[in-house]
């Protein structure tokens, strides 16, 4: 299979899993806020908010095994590759075992004392935060089957897998919902999920690569030394890259109050329909470059850089208009007037937030591919630090704008001040270029479909989810047709004819 069919394949399938992520969370949402109810919605987020921090105890050893099991595979030097998986496995396991503590004792230590919990809740949210660490301790070890699939980039295992998973998990959670259990309830289906999950990529990996052999060993040696530095610097990268993202979601019961949890979490829900339509290209960045980086081939390092951030945008800037324009009656026709009320000035500031961190995400992606951890950490901790400083600043006063905006601002100063020089340097690329191609041009297709929108809207005024649907739908049609003439070179125009001709 040619490369380019390869990638087409992967991002397709990436996609099957993404709708079918999208068509769940659009569904379940309301039945669980009208089962749940705003304050019991808000502690389930806080409680997925606490697993998603713990989930960083894997100390960075999964993206550190997709790296270097794709340079084995490359050589395919199977006897490293299965040393490699063995000492990862069993270190995985014993930081599972940790993170099952590590719950216990925030259950009994710091639910009740720090977080807004309301006293008769608090039971409930002792005990599924406990039952989250023990998802963690099945989740970690067998986390590197899927690794396996990704360094091999069978993304087309992986998201069939995943969508059966969801279906899953929806069915699971409507059930148990209307059987009265809440909270508990969600918490039982993650484990259900984790466990169908591990089972079905046990099951794959023995049928697709039988040279591979998954199980337990040694906590040491050669193997564990070469990948433990890399490992311990992506994870520092992960907690402040990806943990800085969801930090609000800590500070707002512990600062605000865990009823403001809800608005927050749908406006960002739907803003994240940014990262769910981009991510499943730039999870297929990740193998690519270190394959690329193996080869020490910067040329094509390079092209991956400007062609596949540009394309990031051209799917993330016609989203991101859209919820800045629909975005707040979506979410009251989505789960009613009734059960939340939307701030205003909030949406505006994430979603644009969200558009600068998917702008940066090939450039990110890439440079962890080249084990440049070390300076994305500093990178990271640099804007966590610039924003935690302005949400002291602004929250006491201007409370979810002020946290939306301090978020904002120090996204935009670390992206343009620092990671894009400094990605465009390291492969040999102009920034102001790199700038132009992947984010001035298309910028440019955005000024039709916002003329059109304007036009729209007085033609159909109307705030139905379908009529809000129709309205970004064809507002996107035209951003992509403009996109299509004036952002692509023709260079680039030939390459997507042949990934047409290549599904």
């Amino acid at each position: 299979m040619s490369a380019l069919r390869a990638l087409t394949r992967n991002i397709s399938w990436n996609y099957v899993q993404a709708g079918t992520s999208l068509i769940a969370v659009f569904l379940l949402t309301p039945i669980v806020l009208q089962h749940l109810g705003e304050v019991g919605f808000g502690l389930w987020v806080l409680l997925k908010a606490i697993l998603f921090y713990l989930a960083f105890l894997d100390l960075g050893f999964y993206n550190a095994l997709v790296k270097y099991l794709a340079e084995y595979g490359e050589r395919e030097d199977w006897p490293a590759a299965n040393g490699l998986l063995r000492t990862t496995t069993s270190v995985l396991a014993v930081l599972g075992g940790i993170a099952l503590g590590i719950s216990a004792l925030i259950a009994w230590q710091i639910v009740p004392h720090v977080f807004d919990v309301p006293s008769e809740r608090l039971a409930e949210v002792r005990l599924a935060t406990v039952l989250l660490g023990l998802d963690l301790l099945l989740a970690f070890p067998t986390s590197v089957l899927a690794a396996v699939f990704e360094s091999r980039q069978r993304f087309d295992l992986l998201s069939g897998v995943s969508v059966a998973a969801t279906v899953m998990l929806a069915a699971g959670t409507v059930a148990g919902l209307r059987l009265g259990y809440g909270i508990l309830a969600l918490v039982v289906v993650e484990i259900a999920g984790t466990l169908f999950t591990a089972l079905s990529f046990g099951w794959l990996l023995r049928r697709s690569y039988p040279e591979v052999r998954p199980g337990f060993g040694p906590i040491g040696g050669r193997e564990l030394r070469r990948i433990r530095g890399y490992s311990t610097w992506t994870s520092l990268n992960e907690v402040l890259a990806e943990g800085s993202a969801e930090v609000e979601k800590l500070l707002i019961p512990i600062v605000l109050s865990v009823s403001l949890l809800t608005p927050y979490t749908l406006i960002g829900t739907v803003a994240a329909a940014i990262f769910l339509a981009v991510e499943p290209i730039t999870d297929t960045f990740f193998p690519l470059s270190s394959a690329y980086d193996a080869k020490n081939d910067r040329p094509r390092l390079r092209a991956l850089l400007i062609r596949g951030t540009k394309l990031v945008m051209a799917i993330s800037l016609p989203l991101a208009v859209a919820v800045i324009a629909y975005g707040e009656r979506f979410i009251l026709a989505w789960v009613g007037d009734d059960q939340v009320t939307i701030p205003t000035g909030v949406m505006p500031l994430v979603v644009v937030s969200f558009s600068v961190t998917a702008f940066i995400m090939t450039g990110t992606t890439i440079l962890l591919a080249l084990a440049r951890v070390r300076e994305v950490f500093w990178m990271g901790i640099t804007e966590l630090a610039l924003a935690v400083a302005l949400v002291l600043l602004t929250v006491p006063r201007f409370q979810l704008i002020g946290l939306a905006g301090s978020l904002l601002a120090a996204n935009l100063a670390v992206t343009f001040l620092w990671i894009v020089p400094f990605v465009s340097r390291l492969l040999g690329q102009s920034p102001t270029e790199f700038v132009f191609q992947s984010l001035v041009r298309p910028l440019i297709a955005a000024v039709p479909m916002a003329l059109f929108m304007v036009w729209m809207e007085r033609q159909l005024p109307g705030a139905a989810l379908w009529e809000l649907a129709v309205k970004a739908t064809l507002a996107g049609c035209v951003y992509l047709g403009a996109f299509y003439l004036v952002s692509l070179t023709a260079e680039e125009r030939a390459l997507c004819a042949a990934s047409l001709r290549n599904r």
